[in-house]
């Protein structure tokens, strides 16, 4: 009797260690984490780059679009954006960020997996910008006068907003093949609605202003991002001036070649 009872008790910790794990079906898992026996700690898995709250959106494209992302996003992204020119892209770590964005590093990791994902919000932020001003342009009167005032507030806006930003993301698209597809993306996006400018303008297609005038748009958006880039604190009425000048005669040379066939 008092054997078996020995028995038992060296069997107890064996059965123990036999006994499967219970797995702990909880809030945890409907969020994407990994579950665990009950000794461990769950852990996220990746999550969609961005999932905002409320009703069930229409499937997402592979790269984020801003119409995806709810009000707290795009303040978060305006936070974000802050710590990335101060820090630089490389010198900003994923705490960095997370604590410009008032998030925990946990829950900031459930919108933004890598800064690779950060960056393609940001430009997909951007783009949709872009595409909303590019639609007012289309509903204009004079398209000419149109255009160069949307150049002029980029000019008086973007050296203040956005240009340490895109300085750093510049330099790391140089340094790291990864991201320069996304860096491109809103030249494409900008390139393309500024090329449907031109085909109103001159009354060509869009297809032959392409062929005729590609370099023209691009000479463009190079001179407003160098513009932007000189910084904040640089207000300089009399470059901006030259630039618009500048502008105004590329647009007089796409008119002149358009009208001479």
């Amino acid at each position: 009797m008092r054997q078996n009872r020995h028995d038992a008790k060296t069997a107890l910790p064996e059965a123990r260690q036999a006994r499967p794990p219970r797995l702990t079906l909880q809030v945890g898992q409907a969020m994407g984490m990994n579950v665990h026996s009950d000794d461990s700690e769950p852990r996220m898995t990746a999550l969609p780059r961005i999932r905002p709250a409320g009703p069930s959106p229409a499937p997402l494209p592979a790269a984020p679009t801003a119409a995806a992302i709810d009000e707290r996003g795009a303040a978060i992204l305006d936070r974000i954006r802050k710590a990335f020119a101060e820090k630089g892209f490389d010198g900003a770590s994923m705490q960095d960020l997370a604590r410009a964005a008032g998030m925990s590093a946990g829950n900031f990791y459930r919108y933004f997996p890598s800064k690779l994902a950060i960056l393609e919000a940001l430009i997909a932020q951007d783009a949709e910008r872009a595409e909303a001003d590019f639609a007012r342009l289309a509903g204009a009167a004079d398209q000419r006068a149109a255009l160069r005032d949307g150049f002029a507030r980029r000019l008086a806006e973007d050296h203040r907003e956005n240009g340490p930003l895109w300085a750093e993301i510049s330099a790391a698209a140089l340094r790291k093949s990864d991201i320069t597809p996304a860096c491109n993306r809103l030249g494409e996006v900008v390139g393309c609605r500024l090329n449907a400018v031109f085909a109103r303008l001159t009354g060509l297609d869009e297809t032959a202003c392409a062929e005729r005038f590609g370099a023209h748009g691009r000479f463009l958006m190079l001179l407003v991002k160098a513009a932007a880039l000189r910084g904040p604190e640089r207000d300089d009425p009399q470059l901006q001036a030259l630039i618009l000048d500048t502008i105004d005669r590329l647009l007089d040379d796409i008119a002149n070649r358009a009208a001479g066939g």
